[in-house]
């Protein structure tokens, strides 16, 4: 280890020798302190204090409480933040519980720097970046032509995630919502999804937006029910279509043929009933009900000869309705016949179908 010495007798600029040889801490007149290297000059007006490190680094404490920690500068009697070299500038201001980060371009010895803050922390922990004032939310980013904040991963793939953000809970559960980008299927095709959790369920798909622009919603209710058992309408009743194409969701019995809206929204439901045994004599109603509303007697129809394109004898009886649902409503078809005839029980001409608009 090498060797240091302390003068006995200080001048106004005191030092600490290396070996006797170097000098290797120098205290100014003014109290300013230097290691490997002669203090600025820093601003002597104020109660400041400053400890330069080698020829760029400094750690200055400022006359009103903020401290720095400085890289290539320091304040003149002037007040002005000054390049110590001809090169770039930065530093970081501890201040009021916060922090702020700041940088300046490239200028000449001792010239002025003109700083730009470019992230600042304060002492509740919301982080602004390009903004010394973050008032919106934990994290605001700022720029002029609009901000961008970017994702990404270290290389492209034909699948797998690009980023996600999660939402959730610390003290219960972290991972209850989240939006994921995946690759969609080339390394320059992308597709976003949106998952969220049902109560004591897991986190599961619930929309994505295709590379191509196509949205699907694999929970969206929507079914499709034709068909009757041989014998089971009995006129005023609903109609039990007891064969599913499909019931995304579950919300259509067959064994009573109610649909049970699981959300309030706007529903769109369409029905074809193919009546058999028909004739000119006979009036034909299709109802259509709700909870809270019905359309009675808006689709009646009279047979005419010829009016299906069938036989004589047959009438293709259609219906369409949008309606406001509340959670928990129900909507039903039913069937009335002033004379005869009944419903074609084949699932191909015999149907009820429904889903959920928004």
């Amino acid at each position: 280890m090498a060797k240091t010495t302390v003068p006995i007798e200080l001048s106004s600029t005191p030092s600490i020798v290396d070996n006797g040889t170097a000098t290797a801490i120098t205290i100014d007149s003014s109290g300013f302190v230097a290691i490997g290297s002669t203090p600025s000059a820093w601003r002597t007006s104020f109660t400041d204090y400053a400890l330069d490190v080698g020829r760029h680094s400094a750690l200055y404490d400022q006359f009103g409480g903020n401290t720095f920690l400085t890289n290539n500068i320091y304040r003149n009697n002037s007040g002005a933040l000054t390049y110590k070299t001809t090169n770039a500038a930065s530093y970081l201001e501890f201040g009021g519980g916060g922090m702020s980060f700041f940088n300046a371009p490239s200028g000449t010895a001792d010239t002025t720097a003109t700083f730009t803050n470019r992230m600042t922390i304060t002492s509740s922990g919301n982080v602004g970046i390009n903004t010394s004032s973050p008032t919106v939310g934990k994290l605001q980013v700022n720029d002029g032509s609009g901000a961008t904040v970017a994702i990404t991963r270290t290389s492209g793939a034909t699948s797998g995630n690009l980023g996600v953000i999660r939402f959730g809970n610390t003290d219960i559960d972290s991972n209850l919502a989240n939006i994921i980008a995946t690759q969609d299927g080339s390394t320059t095709s992308s597709a976003l999804t949106f998952e969220t959790q049902s109560t004591g369920g897991a986190t599961a798909e619930r929309m994505r937006i295709h590379s191509s622009g196509y949205i699907t919603t694999p929970n969206q209710p929507m079914f499709f029910a034709g068909g009757l058992a041989s014998g089971s309408y009995t006129q005023g009743n609903a109609i039990v279509f007891n064969t599913e194409r499909f019931d995304r969701g579950g919300n259509y019995n067959t064994s009573n043929g109610v649909f049970t809206a699981p959300v309030t929204g706007i529903y769109h439901f369409d029905t074809t009933l193919l009546i058999s045994g028909a004739s000119s004599s006979y009036l034909y109603d299709l109802e259509f009900y709700t909870s809270n509303q019905s359309y009675y007697g808006q689709s009646r129809n009279q047979y005419s000869s010829g009016s299906t394109g069938w036989a004589d004898n047959y009438l293709a009886h259609t219906g369409s309705w949008t309606v406001d649902m509340d959670a928990g409503d129900i909507a039903y078809i039913k069937y009335s016949t002033f004379g005869g005839g009944g419903i074609y029980t084949n699932a191909v001409y015999t149907h009820f179908s429904g889903y959920l608009v928004g």
